[in-house]
């Protein structure tokens, strides 16, 4: 009987962990209302002729109006540039890591066989210019900062609105100690890919949210496809954490899923509805 008490007590104790490890902020719940019902272009308005996260493509969805979901990545001279992947190899076609390359060496590539070079972060935002909002990731690798520490500097005196999320709970937990006025994002999936090193117990951390003991984030972003998550249901639907999903590729998966959660993101189409919706809503905010 006493054995029996002692394992609820710890199962109990156990739920109390986690139930307070998926916590999120809730003190900025009303600015994250600003958010609220838009989308994100993932990498920007790309096609044929505009890759994916180049300036034309960036050019394209500030003349249509709709925000901006951006990746950005630290050069080996400590450049900050707009790129996803964590190898040139896909985009430009050199097997090497940006972080292994100068930008002197990165401006020489091209995006898809364009003329397009890989941008630097400081021209997107002379582009942007405050005209719609991004969302912007921040691509870390292990527990070196320094691309938050670049990114917040460059930010100060940016006069647009934006959202910082990242993998990396290190890089939330970084502004939450040096720059708590700005709303973070945990992103996160299953993490079963077979490309993923992770540890175990870090994917399961991870997927499971209990990362947000350490970075407390203002906003989930979560795979479209994955969002079937207990953790992700307890947080949203419970502890009224705002979700994005993403990658949203037609136009019924956006409109299903802005019924149940808040921001999407997508690709390859541009939303109906309610970009035209939420527009107005966006432009009266912007100073």
């Amino acid at each position: 009987m006493i054995v029996l008490r002692i394992f609820f007590i710890l199962v109990f104790l156990v739920i109390l962990f986690f139930l307070f490890s998926i916590l999120p902020r809730s003190t900025r719940r009303r600015d994250m209302l600003h958010y609220k019902g838009l989308g994100f272009a993932h990498r920007g308005l790309h096609s044929v002729y505009a890759p994916e996260n180049s300036l034309p493509a960036f050019d394209a969805a500030v003349k249509a109006g709709i925000p901006i979901e951006l990746d950005l990545h630290l050069t080996k001279d400590k450049r900050i540039i707009v790129f996803h992947d964590d190898n040139l190899k896909r985009m430009c076609g050199v097997d090497r890591a940006p972080e292994e390359l100068t930008y002197s060496q990165i401006k020489l590539l091209t995006l898809e066989e364009t003329d397009e070079p890989i941008p630097l972060f400081r021209d997107v935002l002379m582009l942007v210019a405050g005209k719609v909002p991004l969302m912007i990731e921040l691509k870390i690798k292990g527990r070196d900062m320094e691309l938050c520490r670049r990114v917040d500097h460059l930010l100060r005196d940016y006069k647009g609105v934006y959202l910082i999320q990242s993998f990396n709970t290190l890089a939330l937990q970084w502004y939450r100690k040096n720059a708590p006025q700005i709303l973070r994002g945990q992103l996160s999936y299953d993490l079963k890919t077979k490309q993923n090193v992770l540890p175990t117990s870090l994917r399961l951390v991870t997927r499971f949210l209990v990362c947000n003991l350490y970075g407390r984030p203002d906003f989930i972003s979560y795979r479209y496809l994955n969002r079937r998550n207990f953790a992700l249901a307890l947080v949203h639907f419970v502890f009224r954490c705002p979700v994005a999903l993403w990658t949203i590729r037609n136009q019924r998966d956006y409109t299903q899923g802005m019924q149940f959660f808040d921001i999407m993101i997508f690709e390859g189409f541009i939303p109906e509805k309610e970009i035209k919706t939420h527009q107005t809503g966006f432009m009266k905010w912007r100073r």
